[in-house]
């Protein structure tokens, strides 16, 4: 089965992603058969979730659960009209059950879903893009979804990000919470399986919580807004089908990003 992870950014998945990112049609035939296909190729029965197979030379390895996947998945499966459909929430549930939210203090087992040493997502330091996609997942999952378990599960990831600030490093304050490209500091479009800093503060505010690390984020971002009002293109992924933007250059897609981000944070009408 393949997952539509590879290749990458460039696999059916991340043309669902970016699509649901860019306000596709959920009514649209094309959409809604690109949906269809993502939740028969994407999802494991037998696991209950969305997985990456990933093939090694002698054959299959395990089934490789991604944290930032799974909750991409769910966010661009609601987005695009399948928030109804049982695999979604199955795979909402399963984030919701195994997600980590250790910083550092870890020691990683080897029983399911955890590889020990093996481990890429699940490690001594909880992934900061696991977290940040389940609670991009949680504005946008139905009042159904809701229960004691993910309120438990939305409460302590909350506290992970306002734990670093939102984007930097709960360490060393002076770094951001990831390096290079993915450091969220960088305005990103399209997003994948990290997210900038528009993306995280909106989420927090989609979400309904109040703090001041949240705050300077939003001033954060602003700092960013050029003489024009505009907000400049600094990072994106590749390679794409299509292009979403140029480094270096002014965004629309980022500038309607920032303004949503700033009326949910009422510094504009």
């Amino acid at each position: 089965m393949e997952s539509g992870y590879f290749p990458k950014y460039r696999g059916f998945a991340w043309k669902a992603l970016f699509l649901a990112q860019a306000g596709a049609d959920p009514n649209d035939s094309r959409v809604e058969a690109l949906g269809e296909y993502l939740l028969s190729h994407s999802f494991n029965p037998e696991l209950n979730t969305f997985d990456v197979p990933l093939k090694l030379s002698e054959g299959y390895d395990v089934d490789f659960l991604m944290p930032c996947f799974i909750g991409n998945m769910v966010w661009t499966l609601c987005r695009l009209g399948f928030s109804d459909r049982a695999e979604v929430r199955k795979g909402f549930d399963w984030l919701v059950r195994y997600q980590r939210y250790d910083d550092g203090c870890w020691m990683t087992p080897t029983v399911f879903p955890y590889r020990g040493r093996r481990e890429r997502c699940w490690g001594s330091h909880t992934c900061y893009w696991g977290i940040t996609k389940l609670l991009r997942a949680m504005t946008i999952v139905p009042e159904g979804y809701w229960t004691c378990e993910s309120k438990d599960a939305k409460r302590k990831a909350v506290d992970f990000v306002i734990l670093h600030r939102l984007l930097w490093s709960s360490h060393d304050p002076s770094k951001p919470v990831a390096q290079k490209n993915t450091r969220p500091q960088r305005l990103t479009t399209p997003l994948t399986y990290y997210d900038d800093a528009i993306e995280i503060t909106s989420t927090l505010l989609s979400l309904g919580v109040e703090n001041d690390s949240i705050e300077d984020a939003v001033d954060y971002v602003l700092s960013k807004r050029n003489e024009r009002g505009r907000w400049i293109c600094e990072n994106t992924p590749g390679p794409l089908d299509a292009n979403f933007g140029f480094k270096g250059q002014e965004s629309k897609w980022i500038t309607f990003r920032a303004i949503k981000m700033l009326k949910l944070a009422g510094r504009i009408s």
